[in-house]
């Protein structure tokens, strides 16, 4: 049906190939489970948390796929035929997109399931070692997927910014997004078309370089300061880091030299 009305490539954007994979985890989870007697073994989350890196691709992607499926949605013959499949028993009145956020929350249900189990299980029982170990292995699968997101999001912004500002196409290995603060030098814009036009400072702050875009009269120059240590908005452990704050934000480097630079770049912008 939908090779009617989606291209190939239009298709993948919405219905992920991770999903044949994900739906063949749980399948084999939900069997799994249908074939205990009583209770749950613990020894099944284990064996599946190896297999749940595959969702990591599909959340990655989550709100891309929803982007396009609301944008095709807008086509009668495709929002017809979407609800057509939505209205089928089997759906239960659920949506195409409550079946994807099911999926985005799916784990960290299984997180809140084996702390139920865990929190009815007596300790001196032989079950409660084994649920805790099966908890500490979804956990840290939930943990790992979560990184990956950020690191994800992270490389898009990074694009979205190299794209922008037109200042290539590699990005650095480790390089990250930390902040983007644009300062007006008039009457701040009312609308996109006035944001190009209108003068202003813009600080765009990575973890090794900040970039200092000016615009005036529509022209607009782009500058390049690479910063000797890392910056970060979050509190590092170690205290001898230095805070720089900048407009209500708080910013930390690895050692006052650095700081002094960041502070007098600002100072002479």
């Amino acid at each position: 049906i939908w090779s009617q009305l989606l291209t190939p490539k239009q298709s993948e954007a919405i219905f992920h190939p991770s999903l044949l994979l994900i739906r063949g985890i749980s399948v084999s989870f939900l069997e799994n489970v249908g074939a205990q007697d009583s209770f749950i073994d613990p020894a099944l989350f284990v064996s599946m948390s190896l297999s749940l890196k595959e969702y990591i691709p599909f959340v990655n992607n989550y709100e891309r796929s929803l982007r396009r499926l609301r944008k095709h949605s807008l086509d009668v013959a495709f929002a017809r035929q979407l609800q057509l499949l939505e209205r089928h028993p089997r759906c239960e009145n659920h949506s195409l997109e409550d079946y994807f956020i099911s999926i985005i929350q799916r784990i960290p249900r299984y997180v809140m399931l084996l702390n139920d189990l865990l929190g009815a299980t007596r300790e001196d029982s032989p079950q409660f070692s084994a649920l805790n170990d099966a908890l500490i292995e979804i956990k840290s699968v939930a943990a790992l997927i979560n990184h990956e997101k950020k690191l994800y999001e992270n490389e898009q912004k990074l694009r979205e910014i190299y794209a922008e500002l037109e200042v290539g196409k590699e990005i650095p290995f480790g390089r990250l997004y930390v902040d983007d603060v644009t300062l007006y030098l008039s009457q701040p814009p009312r609308s996109r078309a006035e944001r190009v036009k209108c003068s202003s400072l813009r600080f765009v702050l990575l973890s090794d370089v900040v970039f200092i875009v000016t615009v005036v009269d529509g022209e607009k120059e782009v500058k390049k300061y690479q910063l000797k240590s890392t910056l970060t908005k979050l509190l590092p452990d170690d205290s001898n880091n230095t805070a720089v704050v900048f407009y209500n934000d708080v910013f930390y480097l690895e050692s006052p030299k650095a700081r002094e630079d960041l502070l007098l770049l600002f100072q002479k912008t």
